[in-house]
Protein backbone atom coordinates (compact mmCIF):
# COMPACT_ATOMS: atom_id res chain seq x y z
CA UNK A 1 0.00 0.00 0.00
CA UNK A 2 1.29 3.56 -0.96
CA UNK A 3 1.25 6.84 0.97
CA UNK A 4 1.39 8.56 -2.56
CA UNK A 5 -0.76 8.49 -5.92
CA UNK A 6 0.41 9.51 -9.25
CA UNK A 7 0.49 13.05 -9.41
CA UNK A 8 0.73 14.06 -5.88
CA UNK A 9 2.85 17.29 -4.82
CA UNK A 10 5.75 16.08 -3.16
CA UNK A 11 9.34 17.22 -1.51
CA UNK A 12 12.08 15.61 -0.62
CA UNK A 13 14.13 16.29 2.44
CA UNK A 14 17.69 16.32 2.12
CA UNK A 15 19.28 13.37 4.12
CA UNK A 16 22.51 11.15 3.68
CA UNK A 17 20.62 8.63 1.46
CA UNK A 18 18.54 10.70 -0.92
CA UNK A 19 19.34 12.30 -4.31
CA UNK A 20 21.84 15.62 -4.07
CA UNK A 21 23.74 14.00 -0.59
CA UNK A 22 24.14 10.71 -0.77
CA UNK A 23 23.50 9.38 -4.42
CA UNK A 24 23.11 11.43 -7.71
CA UNK A 25 20.26 12.95 -8.99
CA UNK A 26 19.80 16.52 -7.10
CA UNK A 27 20.03 18.89 -10.07
CA UNK A 28 18.10 16.37 -12.17
CA UNK A 29 14.56 17.19 -13.86
CA UNK A 30 12.97 13.80 -13.03
CA UNK A 31 14.82 11.69 -10.43
CA UNK A 32 13.74 8.28 -8.17
CA UNK A 33 13.28 8.51 -4.54
CA UNK A 34 12.67 5.74 -1.94
CA UNK A 35 8.62 6.77 -0.94
CA UNK A 36 9.20 6.80 2.33
CA UNK A 37 11.49 9.75 2.27
CA UNK A 38 9.11 11.62 0.37
CA UNK A 39 6.61 14.16 1.80
CA UNK A 40 3.52 16.19 1.22
CA UNK A 41 3.70 19.04 -0.08
CA UNK A 42 0.18 21.00 0.42
CA UNK A 43 -1.32 22.79 -2.89
CA UNK A 44 -1.19 26.27 -1.36
CA UNK A 45 2.75 25.77 -1.04
CA UNK A 46 4.43 26.53 -4.07
CA UNK A 47 7.33 24.63 -5.19
CA UNK A 48 9.96 27.81 -4.92
CA UNK A 49 9.54 27.66 -1.09
CA UNK A 50 8.69 23.91 -1.08
CA UNK A 51 12.57 23.39 -2.73
CA UNK A 52 13.80 25.38 0.51
CA UNK A 53 11.83 24.05 3.25
CA UNK A 54 13.30 20.67 2.62
CA UNK A 55 16.74 21.52 3.66
CA UNK A 56 17.45 25.15 5.24
CA UNK A 57 14.38 25.40 6.71
CA UNK A 58 14.19 22.30 8.14
CA UNK A 59 17.93 22.78 9.82
CA UNK A 60 16.43 25.86 10.99
CA UNK A 61 13.51 24.35 12.71
CA UNK A 62 15.33 21.53 14.08
CA UNK A 63 18.00 24.63 15.81
CA UNK A 64 14.80 26.68 16.73
CA UNK A 65 12.35 24.02 17.92
CA UNK A 66 13.76 20.61 18.92
CA UNK A 67 17.26 22.06 20.02
CA UNK A 68 16.39 25.24 21.28
CA UNK A 69 13.20 24.41 22.31
CA UNK A 70 11.46 28.19 21.98
CA UNK A 71 8.05 28.88 23.09
CA UNK A 72 5.68 31.77 23.30
CA UNK A 73 6.46 34.52 25.54
CA UNK A 74 10.61 33.38 25.12
CA UNK A 75 13.37 36.17 24.23
CA UNK A 76 15.75 34.24 21.71
CA UNK A 77 18.92 35.60 20.19
CA UNK A 78 19.40 34.76 16.61
CA UNK A 79 23.23 35.27 15.27
CA UNK A 80 23.16 35.53 11.56
CA UNK A 81 20.21 36.52 9.06
CA UNK A 82 21.31 34.88 6.25
CA UNK A 83 19.80 32.08 4.16
CA UNK A 84 19.10 29.53 7.77
CA UNK A 85 18.99 32.28 9.92
CA UNK A 86 16.24 34.78 8.51
CA UNK A 87 14.25 31.19 8.74
CA UNK A 88 15.08 30.63 12.01
CA UNK A 89 13.81 34.02 13.12
CA UNK A 90 10.48 33.46 11.28
CA UNK A 91 10.18 30.54 13.16
CA UNK A 92 10.68 31.83 16.94
CA UNK A 93 8.30 34.48 16.03
CA UNK A 94 5.73 32.19 15.04
CA UNK A 95 5.54 30.58 18.13
CA UNK A 96 5.13 33.99 19.92
CA UNK A 97 8.91 34.59 20.97
CA UNK A 98 10.47 37.65 20.72
CA UNK A 99 13.27 38.11 18.16
CA UNK A 100 16.84 39.89 19.03
CA UNK A 101 19.09 39.43 15.97
CA UNK A 102 23.19 40.22 16.07
CA UNK A 103 24.10 40.42 12.16
CA UNK A 104 27.48 42.19 10.85
CA UNK A 105 26.46 43.19 7.55
CA UNK A 106 24.18 46.43 8.40
CA UNK A 107 22.75 46.07 4.24
CA UNK A 108 20.31 43.52 6.01
CA UNK A 109 19.53 45.48 9.07
CA UNK A 110 16.05 46.72 7.18
CA UNK A 111 15.16 43.56 6.27
CA UNK A 112 15.25 42.80 9.90
CA UNK A 113 13.47 45.18 11.20
CA UNK A 114 10.79 44.57 8.90
CA UNK A 115 10.42 40.73 9.60
CA UNK A 116 9.18 41.98 13.20
CA UNK A 117 12.42 41.57 15.24
CA UNK A 118 12.68 43.75 18.64
CA UNK A 119 16.08 44.67 17.80
CA UNK A 120 19.19 44.31 16.08
CA UNK A 121 22.82 44.58 16.45
CA UNK A 122 26.19 43.72 14.85
CA UNK A 123 26.83 41.94 18.28
CA UNK A 124 24.49 40.27 20.10
CA UNK A 125 25.88 40.85 23.53
CA UNK A 126 24.08 44.00 22.98
CA UNK A 127 20.95 42.28 23.92
CA UNK A 128 22.46 40.69 27.01
CA UNK A 129 20.25 42.76 29.18
CA UNK A 130 16.84 41.02 27.78
CA UNK A 131 17.75 38.19 29.26
CA UNK A 132 18.10 35.93 26.36
CA UNK A 133 16.53 32.33 26.99
CA UNK A 134 17.73 30.84 23.64
CA UNK A 135 20.51 31.74 21.34
CA UNK A 136 20.87 30.22 18.08
CA UNK A 137 24.81 30.88 16.26
CA UNK A 138 23.65 30.53 12.57
CA UNK A 139 27.02 31.96 12.07
CA UNK A 140 29.80 30.22 13.49
CA UNK A 141 32.63 32.15 12.83
CA UNK A 142 34.09 31.46 16.72
CA UNK A 143 33.80 34.78 17.72
CA UNK A 144 30.07 34.43 17.49
CA UNK A 145 29.41 31.40 19.82
CA UNK A 146 32.10 32.75 22.33
CA UNK A 147 29.85 35.65 21.97
CA UNK A 148 26.64 34.08 23.01
CA UNK A 149 28.03 32.50 25.90
CA UNK A 150 28.15 36.03 26.94
CA UNK A 151 25.21 37.00 26.37
CA UNK A 152 22.88 34.15 27.59
CA UNK A 153 21.11 34.12 30.73
CA UNK A 154 22.13 32.25 33.50
CA UNK A 155 20.38 28.84 32.64
CA UNK A 156 19.95 29.48 29.10
CA UNK A 157 20.45 27.13 26.03
CA UNK A 158 22.83 28.47 23.15
CA UNK A 159 22.14 25.88 19.72
CA UNK A 160 25.27 26.13 17.03
CA UNK A 161 24.76 25.38 13.58
CA UNK A 162 26.87 27.98 11.50
CA UNK A 163 29.87 26.08 11.25
CA UNK A 164 31.57 29.57 9.23
CA UNK A 165 35.08 28.32 11.69
CA UNK A 166 35.95 24.40 12.77
CA UNK A 167 37.19 25.48 16.15
CA UNK A 168 35.75 28.30 19.24
CA UNK A 169 38.08 29.54 21.89
CA UNK A 170 35.32 29.71 24.79
CA UNK A 171 34.95 30.54 28.35
CA UNK A 172 34.02 26.92 30.02
CA UNK A 173 34.31 29.08 33.39
CA UNK A 174 30.99 31.14 32.28
CA UNK A 175 29.26 28.07 30.69
CA UNK A 176 29.48 26.25 34.28
CA UNK A 177 28.96 29.00 36.96
CA UNK A 178 25.67 30.42 34.43
CA UNK A 179 24.70 26.51 34.04
CA UNK A 180 24.34 27.15 30.22
CA UNK A 181 23.46 24.20 27.86
CA UNK A 182 25.84 24.24 24.90
CA UNK A 183 24.35 21.94 21.84
CA UNK A 184 24.47 21.24 18.42
CA UNK A 185 22.21 20.94 15.72
CA UNK A 186 22.74 19.66 12.05
CA UNK A 187 20.24 19.42 9.02
CA UNK A 188 17.09 17.64 10.17
CA UNK A 189 14.31 15.22 10.00
CA UNK A 190 11.08 14.14 7.88
CA UNK A 191 9.04 15.05 10.91
CA UNK A 192 10.92 18.79 10.85
CA UNK A 193 10.01 18.88 7.17
CA UNK A 194 6.70 18.76 7.61
CA UNK A 195 6.13 20.71 10.02
CA UNK A 196 8.10 23.40 7.95
CA UNK A 197 5.88 23.23 5.23
CA UNK A 198 2.66 23.66 7.75
CA UNK A 199 4.84 26.41 8.80
CA UNK A 200 4.65 28.29 5.13
CA UNK A 201 1.06 27.04 4.51
CA UNK A 202 -0.46 28.90 6.71
CA UNK A 203 1.67 32.26 5.91
CA UNK A 204 4.02 32.34 9.15
CA UNK A 205 7.68 30.91 7.04
CA UNK A 206 9.12 32.81 3.90
CA UNK A 207 12.32 31.83 2.24
CA UNK A 208 13.99 35.00 -0.12
CA UNK A 209 14.49 33.14 -3.11
CA UNK A 210 15.77 33.43 -6.55
CA UNK A 211 14.38 31.40 -9.13
CA UNK A 212 16.13 30.28 -12.08
CA UNK A 213 16.64 28.03 -14.84
CA UNK A 214 18.49 24.50 -14.74
CA UNK A 215 21.26 25.61 -17.63
CA UNK A 216 21.94 28.82 -14.50
CA UNK A 217 22.99 26.06 -11.94
CA UNK A 218 26.29 26.07 -12.72
CA UNK A 219 26.77 30.20 -13.10
CA UNK A 220 24.68 29.92 -9.37
CA UNK A 221 27.26 27.35 -7.84
CA UNK A 222 29.76 29.64 -8.85
CA UNK A 223 28.18 32.99 -7.65
CA UNK A 224 27.48 30.80 -4.20
CA UNK A 225 31.03 29.82 -3.79
CA UNK A 226 31.90 33.89 -4.05
CA UNK A 227 28.84 34.41 -1.64
CA UNK A 228 27.07 36.80 -4.74
CA UNK A 229 23.85 34.98 -3.81
CA UNK A 230 21.37 36.70 -1.40
CA UNK A 231 18.48 34.11 -0.65
CA UNK A 232 18.24 31.07 -2.39
CA UNK A 233 18.45 30.19 -5.48
CA UNK A 234 15.68 27.63 -6.90
CA UNK A 235 15.69 26.06 -9.92
CA UNK A 236 12.40 25.93 -11.73
CA UNK A 237 11.39 23.18 -14.28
Amino acid sequence: MTEFSVGDKVGIPATTEGPGAAVDGGFADRVAVKERLAVHVQDGVEFEQAAPAMDAARTAYRGVMTFGKVKKGMNVGIIGFGGLGSLGAQIAEAQGAHVFVAEANKATWDRVTAGGAGGVSADIRDFADKGLDVIVDFAGFGTTTAQAVEAIKQGGTIVQIGLAREEATISTQKITMKEITLVGASNGEKSEAVAVLDLIANGSLSSLTVPITFEQIPEYIAKLAKGDVTGRAVALY
